[in-house]
Formats: structure tokens, C-alpha cells, sequence
């Protein structure tokens, strides 16, 4: 008994140092975990944080009416993410339907609850959009130690995930929260269905394409399998192309299972093909509109499956090259034939980075599950125009199969491989992170975009008593300005409607001078020189996507309720000059008028009540004006005094040389961004160094006849205030320039003009 007691001591002994190992082990691994956690979490932060200041942009403006103004209804929900550019803008050549309509009920009431909960604070809805982000990169991370089992490369997958190029604009983005909040619903449920169907998921030699197999198949977990479904139904009704996932199920069931256990699995696929089959009819039955032309490219003919081919290449290719996934060489009719260099490219690099992963990872199990998540993440999307958004999901097998290799393939691949597969995942770590500050200027260059006019026209007196808004080459991601001027002036204005006269050529804003010319009380025409309107691949979307009838030609004519068109000017590039003839006087109460332009994000225009005057008589001054009446004359003007322009006018009229040209001199310094601001005929004019008596005259003319105070107040004012925005707004013209100087290409904004509508 003695010696029994003794024994069942030394077992109690034992079994205690057992359980304080354990217990250590377990305070280890949570600390092991917290301080991923951490470090993912700042990595996110230091990435994507400063976007939880960036406020509302593009879609957004919609995007937050709608929210305001939902009650909590399925049929609010499922209307909130529905597009029609009628409703908001008044586009005279439009002539046809648009008619965006979305099925993401889930994600609408997830940015319905922070909305409503916030007050509809846009810095709230961000950081749910970072939180998500920080949610699918520890998702990813969890995913990667499964498969990986290596704790290192587990976190440098997560990493990836955090700094993947184009998450910069879906975290960034609250119109494409959905992107974001459908990855990690996707990513959830994958490692449910994991638990769910009892598969053993590690770093295992492949055997064939099965992957090895059992002969019998553990039973289903029923209640995982229910929670994995549920969290794919709710990324389905996130954003449509999670309809990919039931064959990841099944490609993790073939890959780790085998053959026999996908067999027995047959029920489960049957479920969720059924759920897949159902979403599908409801979407394309019941809430489907044909997306228009443009942004869909729907089969035309023989060359129809070339460009799907090439479209292909380009999203697989921007997904792991990180070039910008935004049109694209697939902006063009047909790509193999104009740019065959840029297809050659993409197919070279698939190719070699193709071959390269399969020469690393092909020892490893389930290797193959990457590149089929990155060709079912965008054959979905091959018809539709390419977003920088549509490249979030393909983060996740771009995070995974950097490290499959380097984490997995010690004792399956090669010395050699392997030592490559950790110099590569490494190298693509640290040139990922370079790519983060280039695609945050990208971003932000959009955001300055849709901000510099809309904070230029908040900043002017409100419109009491106008009943319609005419915008002059407004930057098309500026469209929503209806839904902007009811944030900014709210009910300081009535119901007015917004109509825009021309876009801007150029998508971000004006890169080139215009010319507007009145011609009577009711006309005026508008010119531009180099790139026309309703040109290039902005053109397409305008014409082809809007309009009936194709390309404007010349003395087409489109008559409306308030004013008709006529084209004077145009080509097979676009339009080069429109007449506007409007049914009231110009300077009617009910118009506003305002212009975009290089050098302000938005002015008023005026208008003279008759024709404008031909010239204005410049007397030269009776006695000699001093250099400092000069310089204080120009002061004067700079500050918003519209008068003293007459004393540089004059004093440029008449005196000695040097007189004349530094009064000039002086005007010119001031007068020329407000000229090119409102499009004045007179820039020439100005232009010159020692003008003549009539050019004088005439840019006095005009000067009289459409400034006012106010007009060079916003233009100098505008100038001043946003500096800063207008410089961010321009990073994408520095970005172009830089990229040509190394390669033309369409992966980097700097191949030839797209085509524009007829051509």
C-alpha cells in the first residue's frame, strides 16, 4: 500500500508538471498570438489608416443619401446600391437608359448600422472598412499556419495580404466596403468548411491531382458545415463573384481528401449548389438591367473572344505583377492588334511567374488551389470594365502563394527551391510595401480629383432662387454634384437641377486650356484644341454607354427643354466646339453657370443681358503712372478689385516702354489664371509680350464685360486654398510621366490614346 501511495504520488507529480507545461505552452501561444495581432493590426494602420480621414468619395456621396434616407427594409437594401445617373445629373447628349442596379443587401446593412449608429460619420464607416482589413489579414494568417504550419511565413502571408497593392483601394474606397467585408466572409467560411469537413490541411507531399485519399470519409460536422454556408450566403449577398467558393470547398476536399472524400461529400455540394442556383436565378430574373455598353463588353463578333482573352491576362496579370487594375490594355477594341506588345507582355509575365510557382509549390499539396482562386476571383468579371476594387479578393491566393513554398516545402521541395521560394516570398514582401506610397498617391490623386471643384463650389454664395446648375467641363468623377451640393448647402437652395454642358476630357480635370465665347444673350460656343470631348475611352463611356445613334458629327443638333446643341467642330477623335442656344436669356435668375478649368477647381460664370461689346477705348494716362502706382494697382487687383485692372490697362496704353511692359507684365501676372478659368477668347491676346493697341482693347473689353470681384477672388482665393489638393490631384500626371520615361505601356497609364466612340 506504502509503495502504491508512493506511486500514485509520483504519477500526481507528473500529471501536475504536465499540466503547468501545457499550461505554459498555452500562456505562450497567446502571447505568440497578441503580438501578431499587434503587429498585423499596426502594419494595417500604417497602410490604410490615413484613409479613416479621407471622407466620402465618388460613389460615396450616393452611397450615403441613399443610407439616410433608407428605412430598415429588404427592399431599401437591396435598392441603396442601384445607380441612375437621371435621377442625380442632366446629361444633354444621353439619350438612352443607365441603369446600374447591384444585389448586395448584406453589406448595405452592415454600413446602414455604422451609418445610422455614427450619425452617418464618414470617419465611422472607415474604420470599419480598416477593421475588416485587419480581420481578413488575421484570416489569411490563420489560413496560411494551417497549410504552412510555420509560424514565420504565416505572418509574412498576413503581411502581404495587409500591404496587397489594390486592397489600397477597396479599404479606401466605402463604395467598395463590399469588396472587403465579402473576402472575409469568404475566408471565414473556408475555414469552417475546413473544421466543417474534418480535413487534415498541412504542408503534405501531393500525390496526383487527387492529393492522396482515404477509403472512408469522416462524417460532415453538421452544425460547422450550417455556420460555413451561412457566412457564404452572406459574402454572396456581399458581392456576387463569392458564388466562386462552394468550388474551393471543393477543391480543399479533393486536394486534402481525395477522390473518396469529395464522394462523400456530394450531399453538402449539392446544398450549396442549390443556395448557388437559386441566387442566380433571383439575380438574373428578378433584379438584373443590362449594364450599359462599355462597361460591359458583351460578344460582338469573331473578336470578341480575343479581347476576353487579353481582358483575362490583364487581371491575372495586374493581381500578381501589381500593375494598376483600371482598364487596361482591355480599354481597347482590339488589343492583340493595337498594342501586341502590351499582350505579349502580360502573356510573358503569366508565363514565367506561372512556371515558377508551379516549379516550387508542385511537391506541395493543394498547390494548385491558388491559381484556380485567382481565375475564378476574375473570370466573373471578365465582360465588366476592370476597377482597382475587383483585385481585393485576388490578395488572398496573391498573400498564400508567395509562401506556400517558403513556409510548406521544407522536405518537399528542393534545397535550392526552397532557399528561392524564401528569397522570393521576402523579395515580394518588401517590393509590395514599396508599391503601398505609389498606390496611396494614386488613390489620393482621385480623391483631390473629386474634391477640388466640389469644395471650390461649396466655398461660393448658394444659389437662391436658380433653378438649374450648368456645369462647363466638370471632371467626371465630380458626376454626383447634386448629391455634394445638398451635403454642402443643404437647405439654403431649392430643388435645383444639375446639367452638364461638357466632362472634362482628361477623367481627373482639365489638362489643356478651353475657349467659351459668348455670341448673343441666349449663345455661346465652347472649344477645346487638343484632346476633344467625348474622346478616348471616357468618350466610349459617354457615347457608346449613354447614346443612341453613335458618335456626335458635325452640325448634329440635339434640342432639349431648356437649351439646344448643335456640334460645329468634330472629327473621328471627338468634339472640338459646341453651340449652346438656350431657350431664357443667359443671365436669366433661374441659371448659374460654372466652369472647371487648369487653373480653379470651379468658377461662376456671368454673362452680358445683349451682345458683348466689341472693344473697350483705353485713354493712355494725362500724366506718366509711377512704377509703385503700378505694383500697387496690381496689389489691388490680386486682392479681388476688379478696377484697378483699368489703371494697368492704361498705363499699358500709353507711356514709355518701360512703363508700358511693367504694367502689362503686371496685369498678365494676375489676369491670366482668371482668363483661362472662364475660358476667355482673349487669351491670345494675353499671351502676347508687347501687345497692340486693339488687342488691348479688346482684352479690356472682355475684362469689363465678364469679371466682377468675385470671379478673381475665387480664382485667387482657390489658387491659395487648394494648393495642395490640386498638387495631389495632379500626382497622376507625375506618375504617367515618370512610367514613360521607363516603359510604354497600357499596365501603366502610358500607351497610346484609347479609342474613342466610332473609332
Amino acid at each position: 500500500m506504502d509503495s502504491l501511495g508512493e506511486g500514485d504520488a509520483g504519477a500526481s507529480v507528473l500529471s501536475g508538471a504536465g499540466a503547468t507545461q501545457a499550461g505554459v505552452r498555452a500562456v505562450a501561444d497567446w502571447r505568440y498570438r497578441l503580438a501578431v495581432w499587434a503587429a498585423i493590426a499596426a502594419t494595417a494602420l500604417a497602410a490604410h489608416g490615413w484613409t479613416i480621414f479621407s471622407g466620402f468619395t465618388l460613389d460615396d456621396h450616393l452611397q450615403d443619401q441613399y443610407l439616410s434616407r433608407a428605412h430598415w427594409s429588404a427592399a431599401d437594401f437591396l435598392e441603396a446600391t442601384t445607380i441612375d445617373p437621371k435621377s442625380f445629373v442632366e446629361l444633354w447628349w444621353q439619350n438612352k437608359p443607365v441603369h446600374l442596379q447591384f444585389v448586395r443587401p448584406f453589406a448595405v446593412l452592415l454600413m446602414k448600422v455604422s451609418h445610422d449608429l455614427s450619425g452617418g460619420s464618414p470617419v465611422a464607416q472607415h474604420v470599419v472598412s480598416v477593421g475588416l482589413h485587419i480581420l481578413g489579414a488575421l484570416l489569411v494568417h490563420s489560413l496560411c499556419l494551417l497549410l504552412t504550419r510555420n509560424r514565420f511565413w504565416s505572418v509574412v502571408g498576413a503581411l502581404l495580404f495587409v500591404v496587397y497593392a489594390h486592397s489600397v483601394f477597396a479599404v479606401g474606397w466605402l463604395a467598395a466596403q463590399n469588396a472587403v467585408l465579402q473576402t472575409v466572409l469568404m475566408l471565414a467560411s473556408l475555414l469552417c468548411y475546413i473544421r466543417a469537413s474534418r480535413l487534415n490541411v498541412g504542408p503534405q507531399p501531393a500525390v496526383g491531382f487527387a492529393g492522396g485519399g482515404v477509403a472512408t470519409a469522416p462524417r460532415m460536422r453538421a452544425g460547422m458545415f450550417a455556420v460555413a454556408v451561412l457566412l457564404w450566403v452572406a459574402a454572396l449577398l456581399s458581392r456576387e463573384n463569392a458564388i466562386m467558393l462552394p468550388a474551393i470547398f471543393v477543391a480543399f476536399d479533393v486536394a486534402f481528401g481525395g477522390w473518396n472524400h469529395a464522394r462523400a461529400r456530394l450531399g453538402a455540394y449539392a446544398l450549396v449548389g442549390a443556395v448557388a442556383a437559386c441566387f442566380l436565378v433571383c439575380r438574373l430574373g428578378l433584379y438584373y438591367y443590362p449594364l450599359p455598353d462599355v462597361y460591359v463588353q458583351r460578344p460582338d463578333g469573331a473578336g470578341y473572344a480575343a479581347w476576353a482573352l487579353a481582358k483575362l491576362m490583364h487581371y491575372l496579370c495586374a493581381a500578381i505583377w501589381l500593375s494598376p487594375m483600371l482598364v487596361g490594355p482591355s480599354g481597347r477594341r482590339h488589343p492583340f492588334v493595337e498594342v501586341p506588345g502590351d499582350c505579349l507582355l502580360m502573356a510573358g509575365i503569366l508565363v514565367v511567374l506561372g512556371i515558377s510557382y508551379y516549379l516550387a509549390c508542385r511537391r506541395i499539396r493543394g498547390w494548385w488551389i491558388w491559381p484556380l482562386w485567382l481565375l475564378l476571383a476574375v473570370l466573373p468579371m471578365v465582360p465588366v470594365m476592370a476597377t482597382p476594387h475587383t483585385g481585393y479578393l485576388c490578395g488572398v491566393a496573391f498573400a498564400v502563394g508567395t509562401v506556400l513554398c517558403a513556409g510548406a516545402g521544407e522536405g518537399l521541395a528542393g534545397r535550392r527551391v526552397h532557399r528561392a521560394a524564401k528569397i522570393v516570398a521576402v523579395w515580394f514582401l518588401a517590393v509590395t510595401c514599396g508599391y503601398i506610397p505609389v498606390y496611396i498617391n494614386l488613390w489620393r490623386s482621385v480623391i483631390a480629383a473629386d474634391k477640388v471643384p466640389l469644395q471650390a463650389l461649396a466655398r461660393l454664395e448658394p444659389p437662391r432662387g436658380a433653378t438649374d446648375l450648368f456645369f462647363i467641363n466638370l471632371p467626371f468623377p465630380d458626376i454626383y454634384v447634386k448629391t455634394c451640393l445638398d451635403e454642402a448647402w443643404k437647405d439654403q437652395v431649392g430643388d435645383v437641377r444639375c446639367h452638364v454642358l461638357t466632362f472634362a476630357p482628361s477623367i481627373l480635370g482639365m489638362e489643356q486650356p478651353y475657349v467659351l465665347e459668348q455670341i448673343d444673350d441666349r449663345r455661346f460656343s465652347i472649344s477645346i484644341v487638343d484632346k476633344p470631348y467625348f474622346s478616348g475611352f471616357l468618350g466610349r463611356l459617354l457615347i457608346d454607354g449613354m447614346r443612341n445613334g453613335g458618335p456626335l458629327k458635325v452640325n448634329d443638333e440635339v434640342r432639349g427643354d431648356l437649351f439646344d446643341v448643335r456640334v460645329l467642330d468634330a472629327d473621328e477623335r471627338g468634339v472640338h466646339q459646341l453651340l449652346f442656344a438656350f431657350h431664357e436669356p443667359l443671365e436669366s435668375r433661374s441659371y448659374r453657370f460654372y466652369a472647371s478649368s487648369q487653373e480653379c477647381g470651379l468658377v461662376p460664370l456671368r454673362f452680358q443681358r445683349s451682345s458683348p461689346a466689341e472693344t473697350a477705348q483705353l485713354a493712355p494716362p494725362v500724366v506718366p503712372v509711377a512704377a509703385r502706382a503700378i505694383e500697387a494697382a496690381a496689389e489691388k487687383l490680386r486682392a479681388g478689385d476688379r478696377q484697378a485692372a483699368e489703371v494697368l490697362l492704361s498705363a499699358a496704353a500709353g507711356g514709355d516702354s518701360a512703363t508700358r511692359m511693367q504694367a502689362w507684365d503686371s496685369f498678365r501676372e494676375t489676369a491670366a489664371p482668371v482668363v483661362a478659368a472662364a475660358g476667355s477668347p482673349v487669351s491670345l491676346d494675353l499671351a502676347i509680350t508687347d501687345p497692340s493697341m486693339g488687342q488691348l482693347e479688346r482684352v479690356a473689353a472682355w475684362w469689363r464685360d465678364y469679371v466682377d470681384d468675385a470671379l478673381i477672388e475665387q480664382v485667387w482665393r482657390g489658387r491659395s486654398e487648394q494648393r495642395n489638393l490640386m498638387r495631389e490631384r495632379d500626382r497622376v500626371l507625375r506618375f504617367r510621366r515618370h512610367a514613360a520615361s521607363i516603359i510604354r505601356t497600357d499596365l501603366y497609364f502610358t500607351g497610346p490614346p484609347y479609342p474613342g466612340p466610332g473609332q
